[in-house]
């Protein structure tokens, strides 16, 4: 393009110099030079034009090649894609045929397997309340069996416990009425009174009548028990022995005792009550001859 205007610029400048050789009246041979030369830059000029039209000839035929290889190439890809877009819409069409078959299969399936599930379920239901039903009366049963044995058991363990202490004080108070005609207890030698009998009275009397707090009214030989008790303490205090009186009492940190302690939520923070006593304390003439061993409850 720039060859094309520069050989336009020189044919211009020819006529322009042609003209003014012309008008002004040069000399001949001068202007015949210009013009020769002029020529000779247009055959030159001509010649590169030539040149140049051939090469732009050469260029347009390898772009229009190479146009022709394009669109040869994009008619292909198009119609790949065509087959491709073909291909995949029969896919398709064949894979929605087949998950609607499944999925109707499946849902078949399903509302069986379902219906199954469901009836497994109420069956199964059915069956373990048969068998809670019946397991809960065998056990409400079973424990009231237990329960009636347990009671029978310990109705008879508590009268035979009734009978053994009833032997026991008897012993006891023989042994008591034999310790001393006078009253007055045993003497080893001329040493002090011997009171190991008394304490060991006393602790059977402790011991009986929390026995006697626990068991039932309908228990044989209680009356009979009580009473035996009763006399026994009777001719215990007769003989100047003194059971100091402690259970369900407040607790004196001044006492002389020994004495475990228990937290009690039930009791206010400040509050202790003897709640058990584990030996009594034992008063002969005023005296302690026997310190009590208790149980103490406190408020947490």
């Amino acid at each position: 393009m720039k060859r094309i205007i520069l050989i336009s610029m020189v044919l211009l400048t020819v006529g322009q110099i042609s003209y003014a050789a012309l008008a002004s009246g040069q000399d001949t041979r001068q202007i015949q030079e210009r013009v020769r030369r002029a020529e000779a830059d247009n055959e030159r000029l001509k010649r590169e034009l030539r040149n140049l039209k051939t090469d732009l000839s050469g260029k347009l035929d390898t772009s229009n090649s190479k146009i022709d290889t394009l669109s040869s190439r994009l008619e292909a890809s198009d119609q790949n894609v065509r087959n491709l877009n073909d291909q995949l819409g029969n896919r398709i069409a064949s894979t929605e045929g087949h998950t609607d078959q499944k999925l109707s299969s499946l849902d078949s399936s399903i509302n069986r397997n379902t219906l199954l599930f469901i009836v497994g379920g109420l069956a199964l239901a059915l069956l373990s309340g048969l068998i809670y039903f019946f397991l809960r009366r065998r056990i409400t049963r079973d424990n009231s069996d237990l329960a009636e044995r347990l009671t029978r058991t310990r109705e008879a363990l508590e009268e035979e416990g009734v009978k053994l202490d009833n032997k026991l004080i008897e012993v006891l108070s023989s042994k008591m009425q034999a310790s001393n005609a006078s009253g007055d207890p045993i003497r080893s030698g001329d040493s002090e009174p011997d009171h190991s009998l008394a304490l060991k009275v006393a602790d059977e009397i402790v011991r009986i009548e929390k026995n006697l707090n626990v068991m039932g009214p309908e228990t044989r030989g209680l009356k009979q028990l009580a009473a035996s008790v009763g006399r026994i303490r009777d001719n215990f205090a007769a003989k100047g022995y003194e059971l100091v009186e402690m259970l369900n009492r407040p607790y004196d940190p001044g006492m002389k005792v020994i004495a475990n302690f228990r937290p009690d939520e039930n009791l206010k923070p400040d509050e202790q009550i003897i709640t058990r006593i584990i030996k009594p304390q034992v008063n002969f003439g005023g005296v302690m001859i026997q310190a009590a061993q208790i149980e103490v409850s406190q408020g947490e």
